[in-house]
């Protein structure tokens, strides 16, 4: 029961995050004031995570 909650909540964590990339993308490509600090902090976090 804990592993399929463990995995249920990996899953949504990950989800949220392809559409925060997928959102940063579309933000920088339509010219929106908040993507290009988005997108640096997105770019930051990856890359501190790892």
């Amino acid at each position: 029961m804990a592993v399929n909650t463990y995995l249920v909540l990996l899953f949504i964590i990950g989800a949220l995050g392809v559409l925060a990339w997928f959102g940063a993308i579309w933000g920088v490509k339509t010219g929106r004031r908040w993507a290009r600090p988005t997108w640096t902090m997105l770019c930051a976090s990856g890359w501190v995570s790892r």
